[in-house]
């Protein structure tokens, strides 16, 4: 979220320069602390005061019925596996194809510069960073109205 908003500026002052020799590999913590980091930059970022409107960017309609279809698949997976009932199954499929689709120039992009291995993983990390940022992004959103007025460091300790 926060690296939309600094490519912005940095595009926006001087532009970025694009060199298609270099090779960058970027590495990744694993799994679960990569999601613990997204929880917590979710919840930090939605703490930060900014104007009404702001770069929405990351926020389409598209990438929020994406989100949505997420959670209604997991609920129909878990529903499914909880009560044998088949109707939630094919629901939680039609969901999954449901997010897809709503995002498919991401995977599309992907697949055609990393293949099919890594876009398999990028669908299963995008709706665990799905299942992560909403309800992050929702605490920290609750901490900023409720502490309206109050100063208090992002970081939780006191201050």
């Amino acid at each position: 979220m926060e690296d939309y908003e600094l490519g912005y500026r940095l595009a926006g002052a001087k532009g970025i320069p694009l060199d298609h020799d270099m090779r960058v590999k970027h590495h990744f913590p694993g799994a679960a602390r990569d999601l613990r980091n997204l929880a917590r930059r979710s919840f930090l970022w939605a703490r930060l005061p900014r104007p009404a409107v702001f770069d929405a960017v990351a926020t389409t309609p598209a990438e929020g019925a994406a989100a949505l279809a997420t959670y209604g698949m997991t609920a129909a997976l878990a529903a499914a596996v909880l009560t044998g009932v088949q109707t939630f199954g094919y629901l939680a499929m039609a969901l999954a194809a449901t997010h897809l689709i709503l995002r498919r120039a991401f995977y599309l992009l992907c697949h055609n510069e990393m293949g099919s291995r890594f876009t398999v993983a990028a669908a299963f990390t995008a709706m665990a960073g799905d299942l992560v940022v909403v309800p992050s992004v929702a605490a920290g959103t609750l901490a900023r109205w409720t502490t309206a007025g109050r100063p208090r460091a992002l970081d939780g300790a006191q201050g």
